[in-house]
């Protein structure tokens, strides 16, 4: 409903938001809390008295009990619903606007933006979703005979706890379907725009640009969670280093 009666930038892109924090908070690894102490330590009755004693404690990593959220097989399902009844009808829509091209209706950068945009911001909330099956890349013919294996790119195998990693799963076939027709889609509206040289495109390719590096680059991780983790891990290791100088190893 959002997406299709939003039509201002500032309506779309908040439903675009709220679609991220969703599926992130879905199908995502993380701690479930952010205390500074354990949770059987939290749940204690003298702590519950005292908790003062305990402000500024620091713990060893061995020490530390994390309590992690895993996506359930209820919440895996709603992140597949979602994505086929969000995700796909939006870029069917993209899919209609590529084909009739800005002569169908003045307002069709609008809509490529506000469909991409849904699209873009739904997969920015999937990194740890789905894990990559991809074998070895294949050499390039070469007349010149300089093809080294050393030099071959290759899959970089990460290990993020992703929710869904057999092929062989339906789910992960429905998931793996989706994600190579996002990246279809954006592979025909780039073709496209290139093509287009006679209309002002700038937003909608600016839309696709962005799209483009959620699809190559959030894998494993967001970007904007990668900074925060760098930020977070810093900040740790100066305040470390600040109180306790002789037992610093790292």
């Amino acid at each position: 409903m959002l997406l299709e009666k939003c039509k201002a930038e500032r309506g779309y892109s908040g439903s675009a938001r709220l679609m991220t924090r969703v599926l992130h908070t879905l199908s995502s690894v993380y701690p479930l809390n952010s205390r500074f102490v354990n949770t059987d330590e939290w749940n204690d009755p003298d702590f519950d008295a005292e908790h003062y004693k305990y402000w500024g404690r620091t713990y060893e990593a061995k020490d530390v009990k994390i309590e992690w959220h895993l996506a359930s097989e209820p919440e895996i399902d709603f992140v597949i619903e979602l994505l086929e009844k969000i995700v796909s009808p939006a870029m069917d829509h993209i899919d209609k606007l590529l084909a009739e091209g800005p002569s169908a209706h003045a307002y069709w950068d609008n809509d490529f933006c506000r469909y991409m945009h849904m699209v873009r911001s739904a997969w920015t909330g999937l990194p740890t979703l789905l894990e990559d099956r991809v074998n070895d890349m294949q050499p390039l013919p070469d007349p010149m005979e300089t093809d080294i294996d050393a030099l071959r790119t290759r899959h970089l195998d990460v290990h993020a706890g992703f929710t869904l990693s057999d092929p062989t799963d339906p789910r992960f076939q429905r998931v793996f379907a989706l994600r190579t027709r996002f990246g279809d889609l954006l592979h025909r509206a780039s073709v496209y725009f290139r093509q287009s040289v006679d209309v002002d495109h700038t937003d909608s390719v600016l839309s696709l640009v962005r799209a483009t590096d959620v699809h190559l680059m959030e894998y494993g991780i967001t970007r904007g969670g990668y900074g925060n983790l760098t930020k977070n891990y810093g900040f740790a290791r100066r305040c470390v280093f600040q109180f306790c100088p002789d037992s610093v190893t790292c």
